[in-house]
């Protein structure tokens, strides 16, 4: 273009004219460098190689017209010296060059503000492409199945030859009851749906059930005696044997299909199904022989089914889980009311050694709480194992692909129990790609997962190995939990411990629980027995010991001696329960045991023994 003839538009004028002129109706193009250049009536060719540097600047329209004026100022200059253009553009050197000097110039005397925000962006594009570069190379990366926990599990079961496995047998007198839960409501369910004593309304449709199914209960009893239970544990996936499936209510339409490989929890032992609630079935069926025995004065059958009771909480406690536990300490407790019933109601049924081998008896069949632990242990580092990677070292991020067509995210869904994988928002690829990088960022790596839940689970660990009143109550476990969970992400950072970890504070208030009535009960044998011997009851707990009892317990929830006195000719034992005050053997409104042994919500006091009737 000759600058010399420049001419602009109408439109040109008005897009080169100051907003400030513009409101005021002048169109004066002030920002119009190639006028002012065509203004100046330089010779062409320096006209031409102003218009090409400022052209090449690619400068705001201001700037560009500072640096016109600032070039066509230089070639006056040069001019009025006397010197002829072809010299000045020589010693101007190279056009392309010096555009792209005066552009770095301008852009260095540009406001603080604009190299904020343009590098600003240009760094939010930089870690945007960091970004996607590192979802994708995450993407690339899947979880390593190192341990396989569900065989860890089985392998003691599976060291147990067939011949000498209780489970067949148990199974055998269970269907034989008529426990079958693909057939719905059945006499049998109707048995369990009440625990009936001799007396109340609902016992004769009991004693009719044990009475008809007397043949089935002995087979119950010889299950229970068996040294091992010997149940090889199967997940959901894998499916039942076919006479498995009637106790579990599973319905597995074909049983020589394969596994499916796809889930992410095939074989993982959030899946595993065990026969705990089969087991709390037969320990609620002898028990209620055993009542129906001690009613008819068999005190011999009646003697064999607590046995048999303890046998199956031995046998619910074969895997290491925390819920196994809780159901032999479940079954546990039930055969502890019935030695209560038969002392209280038929008190000279049973023979003194009788007494002393039901004593010896529990007092061999503590639940070993600390096994728990390893369970769930296994339980938290075989899902941790299905979402992280693993780097060989203990460390890892969170995978991308769990599964052939599950991500992690479906994963985390399906574990919190809000949909199934296929239901997940995050079944679009796209959408769990994006969500990679960040959640790697916020959720704890899988080494930092780890040390939180040792430490967490190790101090536990180590607390409930001490007795309830040398514990430390005021720092509840879940408490614990909450605080890793502090700050704006700390929720989300340390998610699996608040999926994953155990109640414990409800745990540790049960156990302190059980470990009461344990000592209730052999308080109140020992009493039984010296009272048949002195035809009276002594006069403190004291004089139980040694003959009776190797030391006398002190109450669970202070470390102190328990309270004793006689009511109605009856022995009352009882500790002063969450509130530490003595309410004279008062139970608790809400029942004879306190709630939480950690809790001074109740008043009254927790009976831990008697056989005198009103009072529990």
């Amino acid at each position: 273009m000759n600058a010399a003839s420049y001419s602009p538009s109408l439109w040109r004028r008005l897009w080169y004219t100051r907003l400030s002129n513009v409101l005021r109706g002048r169109f004066d193009a002030g920002l119009d460098w190639r006028q002012q250049i065509a203004l100046a009536e330089l010779p062409v060719e320096l006209a031409n190689a102003v218009v090409e540097v400022v052209g090449r600047s690619r400068l705001w329209r201001d700037e560009k017209l500072a640096v016109a004026n600032e070039l066509v100022a230089h070639f006056q200059d040069g001019l009025e010296a006397g010197r002829s253009p072809q010299e000045l553009l020589g010693t101007f050197g190279d056009l392309k060059a010096a555009a792209q000097l005066i552009r770095r110039a301008k852009r260095r005397n540009r406001p603080i503000i604009w190299h904020v925000w343009h590098y600003g962006w240009m760094a939010l594009l930089m870690l945007a492409a960091l970004y996607v570069v590192t979802g994708i190379w995450m993407s690339f990366d899947r979880p390593q199945i190192r341990v396989n926990y569900l065989a860890e599990i089985n392998k003691v079961a599976q060291a147990v030859p067939a011949g000498e496995r209780a489970w067949p047998a148990y199974r055998e007198a269970l269907l034989a009851l008529g426990f079958d839960q693909s057939e719905g409501d059945t006499s049998a369910a109707r048995f369990l749906a009440s625990e009936a004593k001799p007396g109340d309304v609902d016992w004769p449709s009991q004693e009719k059930f044990l009475n008809d199914h007397a043949e089935a209960i002995a087979k119950l009893r010889a299950a229970a005696m068996g040294p091992t239970l010997g149940f090889v544990a199967v997940t959901a996936e894998a499916g039942f044997s076919g006479t498995d499936q009637k106790l579990f209510g599973r319905q597995v339409p074909n049983q020589q299909a394969t596994p499916d490989n796809d889930s992410p929890l095939q074989d993982s032992l959030i899946s595993v199904m065990l026969p705990l609630g089969q087991l709390r079935s037969a320990g609620r069926t002898l028990r209620a022989d055993a009542l129906r025995a001690a009613a008819g004065g068999d005190g011999a059958t009646a003697y064999t089914n607590v046995m048999a009771m303890l046998g199956v909480s031995r046998h619910s406690q074969e895997t290491p889980f925390f819920i196994s536990l809780l159901t032999s300490e479940a079954i546990q407790a039930k055969a502890r009311n019935v030695v209560r019933d038969v002392l209280a109601d038929y008190p000279n049924l049973w023979a003194g050694d009788q007494l002393q081998r039901v004593a010896h008896a529990f007092a061999s069949s503590r639940v070993d709480w600390q096994r728990g632990f390893e369970g769930e242990r296994m339980f938290f580092y075989d899902i941790m194992q299905r979402i992280y990677t693993d780097n060989g070292a203990g460390d890892g991020h969170l995978a991308f692909r769990v599964a052939d067509h599950v991500n992690v995210f479906q994963m985390i869904e399906s574990l919190g129990g809000d949909s199934p994988p296929a239901n997940s928002a995050f079944s679009n690829t796209t959408l769990a790609l994006l969500t990679l990088p960040a959640a790697n960022i916020v959720v704890a790596s899988r080494k930092e997962m780890a040390d939180a839940y040792e430490k967490l689970m190790g101090r536990a660990q180590a607390e409930m190995e001490k007795p309830l009143w040398l514990q430390d109550k005021n720092a509840p476990f879940e408490s614990e939990v909450r605080a890793l969970q502090q700050g704006p992400t700390g929720r989300i950072h340390f998610w699996l411990l608040e999926l994953l970890f155990p109640g414990l504070d409800a745990l540790r208030n049960r156990i302190a629980l059980s470990d009461g009535e344990r000592d209730g009960l052999f308080i109140g044998l020992a009493l039984e027995l010296y009272h048949r011997q002195h035809h009276q009851w002594p006069s403190s707990l004291a004089d139980l010991s040694p003959q009776w009892l190797p030391e006398t317990p002190v109450d669970r929830i202070t470390g102190k001696p328990l309270k004793y006195k006689i009511v109605d000719d009856r022995p009352l034992v009882y500790s002063v329960g969450p509130d530490h005050d003595d309410d004279g053997g008062r139970p608790t409104e809400k029942d004879v045991r306190p709630c939480s042994p950690t809790s001074t919500a109740d008043d009254g006091d927790w009976i831990i023994w008697t056989t005198a009737r009103k009072s529990h």
